[in-house]
C-alpha cells in the first residue's frame, strides 16, 4: 500500500506558499511543491524543524495558492 501513496503523491503536486517563521528562510525555500493532500509541513532548518500547517487558500491568477502558516519550532533529535 505505502508504493501506492508514493506513485499518487509523485502525480499530484501543488505549489505552496510558507507564510511566517524565522526570517532566515530563505525566500526560495517559502514556495514548494507538495502532495496537494498534505496539511502540515516540516521544515528542516538551523538545527531544528519548523513547522507550518494549510490555514487557506488565495487567490493568484487564475489558480488558488495553498498557504501553510508557521506554527512553531522543535529541535532535532540528538
Amino acid at each position: 500500500m505505502q508504493k501506492i501513496v508514493e506513485e499518487v503523491s509523485a502525480v499530484n503536486p501543488v505549489t505552496v506558499r510558507l507564510v511566517g517563521g524565522p526570517a532566515s528562510i530563505d525566500g526560495a525555500a517559502r514556495v514548494r511543491e507538495v502532495d496537494a493532500r498534505e496539511d502540515k509541513i516540516k521544515l528542516p532548518h538551523q538545527g531544528g524543524y519548523e513547522h507550518f500547517e494549510r490555514v487557506a487558500e488565495t487567490p493568484a491568477g487564475a489558480r488558488p495558492v495553498p498557504e501553510f502558516h508557521w506554527t512553531m519550532r522543535t529541535k532535532a533529535a540528538e
